[in-house]
C-alpha cells in the first residue's frame, strides 16, 4: 500500500518544498496504516504503533528527545535523505491522523483528491 501510494503521492504530485517531502511521506504512512487497519483490524494495529513509538532507546519518542532530533522544516539540509527519519515515518502519521480526525474522514479524503488533482504533473 505504501508503495502504490507513492505512484499518487510522489510521482504525479511531487514536493517542492522540504514540508511537502515530509507531509509526502506523512499521508503516505497513513494511507497504508489505513489499509493495515482494514486487514488486521484497528484496535491490534494501534497497539503496535503506540508500542512501537514508546520502545525504550529505539523508538520515535526516545530518537525526539535525542541530539538528532529535528525540525519538520529544517535549515541547510542538503538532501532527501537528511529529512526523512524514523521519526518521519512515525511522527509525521500521526500528524495527518489528527487532522483527519479533526476535519472528519470525508473532507480529508476530498481534500487529497482536490491537492491530487490540482498539482498533478505539475512540479
Amino acid at each position: 500500500a505504501h508503495e502504490f501510494y507513492h505512484n499518487i503521492n510522489g510521482s504525479q504530485v511531487t514536493g517542492s518544498s522540504p514540508f511537502e517531502i515530509w507531509l509526502n511521506e506523512a499521508v503516505t504512512v497513513h494511507v497504508q496504516r489505513q489499509r493495515e487497519d482494514s486487514i488486521f483490524g484497528h484496535d491490534w494495529m494501534r497497539l503496535n504503533q503506540v508500542a512501537y513509538a514508546r520502545r525504550p532507546g529505539s523508538g520515535p519518542l526516545a530518537l525526539d528527545r535525542a541530539v538528532s532530533s529535528m525540525a519538520v522544516e529544517p535549515e541547510g539540509f542538503n538532501t532527501t535523505h537528511e529529512l526523512i527519519s524514523a521519526m518521519t515515518y512515525s511522527k509525521a502519521p500521526e500528524f495527518v491522523r489528527m487532522t483527519q480526525l479533526i476535519i472528519g474522514k470525508e473532507n480529508f479524503v476530498k481534500g487529497l483528491a482536490n491537492y491530487h488533482s490540482k498539482y498533478a504533473f505539475s512540479n
